[in-house]
């Protein structure tokens, strides 16, 4: 479960990234077009990744609801970032794929 919070906290992280504003807050410059659109297809790609995960693992009738919960939960703390320390979204960007691994075997 931790694995697919994780998962889906970086791909809503990635979503925010690939917007001029947020990555402009977040990094100081603005973005490279080919930059953007890298961190948009990774975040949708990471996005249904997590949709796959959630309905192999639980099935179709709770992993989408679980699937919907998961996107609830990860986009607050992205929110709460963005607003209040947007420079540090970058880093826990970073440690996402960390705690994807060691939630991934626990």
């Amino acid at each position: 479960m931790i694995a697919l919070i994780a998962l889906t906290y970086l791909a809503f992280g990635l979503l925010a990234m690939s917007m001029f504003g947020h990555f402009r807050e977040a990094m100081g410059r603005a973005p490279k077009t080919l930059e953007s659109q890298l961190l948009y297809v990774s975040g949708w790609l990471t996005l249904l990744m997590s949709l796959i995960l959630c309905v192999t693992k639980y099935d179709w009738g709770y992993g989408s609801i679980l699937f919907f919960g998961l996107m609830t939960l990860a986009a607050l703390p992205v929110v709460l970032q963005l607003s209040y320390a947007s420079r540090s979204l970058p880093k826990t960007l970073i440690l996402a794929p960390v705690i994807l691994i060691a939630g991934w075997f626990i």
